[in-house]
């Protein structure tokens, strides 16, 4: 059985118990074309990671669907020749984003929002919901970080169980990426990262699994970043911060009014995906999922 193990290198997997990292589709080089648009997007606009069971059999993500404003939670499954036609998760509540499987691919946790009567703001935060035999668990708040003050975006998970995702504080303009370290089996209240890396803002992070590195999207502001907003990345320092972020050049090719945001990585390293949006708004009415070699990441 072949084994092979890709750029992010902690996640070595054989190809048999990968459950086909490709989907069945030819496999991208350096240059980012989309992915599965037919099933992925269609009648629906991707806002959130792709985000993969370790078998590579299971994708969630989140999207917002043509007849409504509400984003939620979809899947599609893997049955070792297409991909399903996406159906909203069964844990998913009516507004729900950014999901992300843990590493042993028994929780998944995503965003969502609680209405708060005669407040202008809703409650913000995130859940989560274990695998069990038949199905998922009802979804349970992570008490952290619940706050009236801020939202919650986009989540991703270190391999260690820390969790990084992206806020805005109500009364600021600008997001910024956070961590909640996960000790004990409770998340600590989260901190935002420390170094370059959210000036002047970052959104929609993606950790590496021993968290080395963080892909994410930053735009306004940003002398490097000839969109709407670009793909980056930003390497963990030895203090614990975060070094200068660096654009990955994706986006080489496109005019100014292209958004690419949400990076993920399939299980192995090979691959980074990520959203592109055409237009003045994001998402748009041409919002695909596409996908590229981890190469683009070597020498970064």
């Amino acid at each position: 059985m072949a084994v092979s193990c890709g750029l992010a290198g902690t996640q070595c997997t054989s190809q048999e118990e990968d459950g086909g990292t490709t989907f069945g589709l030819t496999p991208p080089g350096l240059e980012p074309v989309r992915f599965a648009p037919e099933v992925l997007s269609a009648e629906r606009h991707p806002h959130g990671s792709l985000t993969f069971s370790p078998n590579g059999r299971e994708i969630y993500w989140s999207a917002f669907l043509e007849e409504g404003p509400e984003q939620t939670v979809f899947f599609s499954v893997f049955d070792g020749d297409s991909l399903s036609t996406p159906r909203i998760a069964p844990f998913a509540p009516e507004y729900a984003g950014g999901p992300s499987f843990s590493y042993d691919g028994q929780r998944i946790l995503f965003n969502s929002r609680i209405a708060q009567p005669n407040r202008e703001h809703a409650l913000y935060g995130i859940w989560f919901v274990e695998r069990f035999a038949t199905g998922w668990t009802v979804p349970e708040q992570i008490p952290a970080t619940f706050d009236t003050s801020q939202t919650a975006g986009q989540t991703t998970l270190a391999q260690n169980g820390n969790l990084y995702f992206s806020s805005r504080i109500w009364s600021e303009r600008l997001p910024k990426l956070y961590r909640s370290v996960f000790a004990d089996g409770v998340y600590a209240e989260p901190e935002q990262l420390q170094g370059p890396i959210n000036v002047p803002s970052a959104i929609d992070p993606f950790v590496d699994p021993d968290e080395r590195f963080l892909l994410f999207a930053a735009g306004i502001g940003r002398s490097d970043t000839p969109g709407r907003s670009d793909i980056h990345i930003s390497h963990r320092l030895e203090d614990g911060g975060w070094g200068e972020p660096v654009n990955l050049g994706l986006a080489y090719n496109v005019e100014s009014d292209y958004f690419d945001r949400f990076p993920s990585m399939s299980r192995d390293g090979k691959y980074l995906f990520f959203v592109r949006a055409i237009g003045d708004t994001f998402p748009s009415y041409d919002t695909h999922f596409y996908w590229v070699s981890a190469e683009v990441l070597e020498g970064l």
